[in-house]
């Protein structure tokens, strides 16, 4: 097989990968066959998740996990990481050798790998403190990565950079429509994705408000929380049930203030896409009456020219128990709601309140 062959065969693997219909072990493997080094890895680290997820097919799992729990943050290369743009090619020429070869990294860890000294990296993602990065090592006997090496992985790096944002582009594009469903479905004022440990890996806009307001919830370091500690163990219970839920719908209701509440359901994700970040586990819905009351009472507003007061009185109206139990609701005397129907009369072009029930009514459904 010809190298341009076998060039193309991987740059079709990345892309089945990246689309969770292949093995992101065998690109690798084949990567590193087709550039001529011991060894190809794959480094994902979502700014959500701290430690980073690798795939590195030819190095000790014991030593690749190791790497993730402890030693990936005293790596020489991690500054390195973080700065380098996207689609470069950088090796340890920036690091001072010397410096390396007497580190604690190199002689505690890196030597144990079995690899040599040198490296060789490209930055595929780079987003605040997240990054996804793919990185050559060669044999500990031929400590060197060839022009010709970088030249062929180089071949690869642009496809990586393109599968990753359509990677990421899917997962979102996913969220958003289960997001749609559910609103459709149940009453709420705002829909969030958590993983496991409660990161917020999406948010409605409707949710982006809330937690920006604070309305009992908020994001801790990325992570979902309730202001109320006994709200907020319901809330961590929920999202663990969910992860070994028999009933993919089974909702678990968690009270909040104020006739508030929280609905949580496991989230079971059509497509894995591991290079996309994090995993979600379930989707966490707000529901406040009162906002729905409000948002109603503002449209009221938007399609006839009420007044703030007029559109609460004819939303009070449209529950159909007369004037004087509307204008109780709405903390106001008879005489004051009548002056508000008169001009609310005038605004919707009616005379009576039964045609003014109809037409509001009418415009609410089309709302």
């Amino acid at each position: 097989m010809g190298k341009t062959e076998q060039a193309l065969r991987i740059v079709g693997k990345i892309y089945e990968a990246g689309l969770d219909e292949g093995d992101w072990a065998d690109v690798m493997s084949a990567m590193a066959d087709f550039c001529g080094v011991a060894n190809v890895s794959l480094v994902v680290r979502d700014a959500q998740t701290g430690s980073p997820t690798i795939i590195s097919p030819r190095a000790e799992p014991d030593m690749v996990r190791a790497y993730a729990r402890d030693w990936w943050q005293q790596d020489p290369m991690l500054p390195s990481i973080r700065t380098n743009s996207e689609g470069k090619i950088a090796t340890l020429t920036g690091i001072d050798r010397e410096d390396f070869l007497n580190s604690a990294f190199h002689n505690s860890y890196w030597q144990r790998l079995g690899f040599g000294s040198e490296r060789a990296f490209a930055n595929l993602l780079v987003r605040n403190d997240a990054f996804v990065s793919c990185g050559l090592q060669p044999y500990a006997l031929h400590d060197m990565i060839s022009g010709e090496a970088q030249r062929r992985f180089s071949l690869f790096v642009p496809h990586f950079i393109y599968v990753l944002e359509i990677a990421h582009r899917l997962k979102r594009m996913e969220f958003e429509m289960a997001a749609v469903g559910q609103t459709t479905q149940i009453n709420c004022t705002g829909v969030m994705i958590v993983d496991a440990d409660l990161r917020i890996l999406f948010a409605d806009e409707e949710a982006e408000h809330l937690l920006a307001r604070r309305a009992g919830l908020r994001a801790d370091r990325g992570r979902l929380r309730i202001d109320n500690a006994s709200a907020d163990e319901k809330l961590r219970a929920a999202v663990t049930a969910s992860q070994r839920a028999p009933v993919p719908k089974a909702v678990r209701e968690i009270p909040l203030a104020g006739a508030r509440r929280l609905s949580v359901i496991p989230y079971c994700s059509r497509m894995n896409l591991r290079i996309a970040g994090s995993h979600p586990a379930a989707m966490v819905m707000f529901s406040d009456p009162n906002h729905e009351r409000q948002a109603r009472i503002e449209r009221f507003r938007a399609s006839f020219g009420f007044t703030p007061a007029e559109a609460e009185l004819a939303f009070e109206m449209l529950k159909g128990d007369g004037r004087g139990a509307a204008a109780a609701r709405c903390g106001i005397s008879i005489n004051t709601a009548r002056t508000h129907l008169t001009r609310i009369f005038e605004k919707t072009a009616v005379s009576r309140q039964a045609e003014l029930i109809g037409v509001l009514i009418k415009a609410d459904k089309a709302i």
